[in-house]
């Protein structure tokens, strides 16, 4: 009688799936994450032996490990299929050190369907061991913070304070995320507002009865100043050459403006294409959902991992926007069956990943299948949050197969005696990819109809009729408090943290009560303020974003195989 392979995956949730298409010829169970990691009450590093790490297993897995260790004893096979990143690497070579090395196997499943379960199987590969090495420098460095830090921590601040309710923390990714947003709050602190006027003009050309507004745009043919002339970070006046309006001085240009004619001197017309967006990778889902379905990036992730192990979306840790020939096929029929020929590009557009770790990077995050899944197939299986985030996804790459959408701009100027107004237009010539998808909308129709503004036929000299002209009062606005979105796009833009861990680092500075999030809002706590306070004067490099950023960097370097590990490690340890 022949022994069942033995399959190991990170979520118990995939294993029914995956058994179901695998048949019983396969034993799949589940680690339920990492199995092994430093232990709990030991450094567990030893500093003078090139930073060997002592692992113990994790108390809540010692059964797991003794059923894997009995299992495999009897298994044909053991194919380990943790998760295709960093972490799942260095799962899958902490579970290879319980397994005998001759039926070692490990494969990777980037879908959980049954064409992508079948590839995995079929494409046995070797543990990267330079992934393994990333991980274990990114642990070790985490560890050795941790260790140097905390105790400081503990008595300089949660000894001093009744109110600490949490352990006090630091971390190279943590420290820069909450540095952030208190630099967010000092600037908001310092801003100084100003007050600014400009008019606004409603306008009728002749007898027709839709009005369109203009604004003032110069006086005596000197620009008047407008939000653009400000320094968004300080309030104040940057550009000189400007005219500052005050109230008095619009009052006044009323007045005289109201016996004037209003004369059309100028129009222009200029064509616009607006591409579509790239398929979505995992920064830019965590931002989308944050904008359009109100959900943190824990909340996000939560749901794209049920979608991902329920075998709707492709796996949902990844930096890359490219598509694989199914998944372009597949958005290409759905375009071409529902929106028809016309919406359809000769060509498939390819993306361009702006990912330097390419051993990270997978296919963007897409519905999985040659034949893309239905929002009501997810709603009915998993409920309507999940559809909601799988309707944005599908939207989204099909979206991105599209063609591009093509618009008019029209700017129209007005004369009346010394002052000059201008009006803008836009009108949409031909949709494209908007009909299915717009970034940071919910509704594609009502935001077609938002991006249009549509101004009467006019000509050179024609005279127009002014129906009201009041004063705009505007104030310059401090810089706006980090939202998740906002927040994921900056760590991002400044390579702090790895996509994959956004959503783990802004639970953990919500939950150790350094950052409140209100309405959406994320603003420092003054516990978060002291913490960043100490790390700014006695460990600068934490809270540092060029030090947090070399760090990433490095640990990609050895991830591709062009670092050594070790050298890096005593690097930071001596505060290279």
């Amino acid at each position: 009688m022949n022994q069942k392979s033995l399959l190991i995956v990170e979520s118990p949730t995939k294993v029914k799936t995956i058994q179901q298409h695998l048949g019983k010829e396969y034993d799949v169970i589940s680690c339920v994450g990492h199995v092994k990691d430093l232990p709990k009450n030991d450094l567990g590093i030893d500093l003078e032996n090139d930073f060997k790490i002592k692992l113990a297993v994790l108390p809540d897995k010692k059964d797991f490990i003794a059923e894997l260790r009995k299992k495999s004893k009897t298994a044909d096979r053991v194919l380990v299929a943790t998760d295709p990143d960093r972490e799942g690497e260095a799962i899958a070579s902490h579970l290879a050190t319980e397994i005998p090395e001759e039926k070692l196997d490990r494969v990777q499943f980037t879908e959980i369907t049954k064409a992508g379960i079948n590839e995995g199987i079929n494409n046995v590969r070797d543990i990267n061991h330079d992934l393994v090495a990333a991980q274990t420098a990114r642990r070790v460095i985490d560890r050795l913070v941790g260790y140097k830090v905390s105790p400081v921590l503990w008595a300089t601040l949660q000894s001093n304070m009744n109110f600490v309710s949490t352990n006090l923390s630091a971390g190279r990714v943590q420290s820069a995320a909450v540095k952030m947003i208190v630099d967010q709050d000092r600037l908001r602190a310092k801003f100084i507002s100003t007050n600014y006027f400009d008019l606004k003009a409603d306008l009728r050309k002749g007898d027709s009865k839709e009005n369109f507004n203009a604004t003032l745009l110069k006086v005596d043919g000197l620009k008047v100043a407008s939000s653009n002339d400000f320094d968004s970070k300080t309030g104040e006046l940057k550009n000189k050459d400007v005219l500052l309006l005050t109230e008095s001085q619009s009052d006044e240009l009323v007045k005289e403006l109201k016996s004037g004619n209003w004369i059309v001197t100028d129009i222009k017309k200029k064509p616009r294409t607006s591409n579509p967006k790239p398929p979505f990778t995992t920064s830019t889902l965590q931002q989308e959902a944050s904008r359009k379905l109100r959900s943190s990036a824990r909340q996000t992730m939560s749901i794209a991992q049920k979608l991902y192990e329920n075998g709707f979306i492709t796996y949902m840790r990844t930096d890359s926007t490219h598509l694989s020939d199914e998944a372009i096929s597949g958005s290409r029929k759905v375009i071409k069956s529902l929106y028809g020929d016309e919406f359809l590009p000769e060509n498939p557009k390819q993306y361009t990943t702006k990912v330097r770790n390419a051993q990270e990077a997978h296919e963007a995050i897409r519905p999985a299948h040659r034949v893309f899944r239905t929002v009501e197939d997810v709603k009915a299986e998993l409920g309507d949050e999940a559809g909601k985030l799988y309707d944005l996804i599908w939207k989204r790459t099909v979206a991105s197969q599209m063609k591009s959408a093509k618009l008019e701009q029209t700017s129209i100027t007005i004369k009346n005696q010394k002052a000059e107004f201008r009006a803008n237009g836009q009108m949409i010539l031909f949709p494209g990819y908007m009909k299915v998808y717009v970034e940071g909308r919910d509704n594609p129709d009502k935001d077609l109809a938002n991006k249009e503004r549509i101004l009467p036929a006019l000509e050179i000299s024609e005279r127009l009729n002014c129906i009201t002209l009041e004063p705009n009062s505007h104030s310059t606005k401090p810089p706006a408090r980090f939202t998740e979105a906002s927040l994921v796009k900056a760590l991002e833009e400044n390579g702090i943290g790895r996509p994959s861990t956004f959503a783990s680092i802004l639970g953990t500075i919500v939950r150790r009560g350094y950052v409140d999030r209100k309405n959406g809002k994320l603003s420092p706590t003054y516990l978060g303020l002291a913490v960043t306070q100490l790390l700014e004067n006695h460990f600068t490099n934490l809270v540092s974003k060029e030090f947090t950023v070399k760090m990433e960097d490095g640990l990609d370097e050895v991830s591709r195989g062009e670092l050594d590990a070790i050298p890096f490690m005593k690097n930071f340890y001596k505060g290279g």
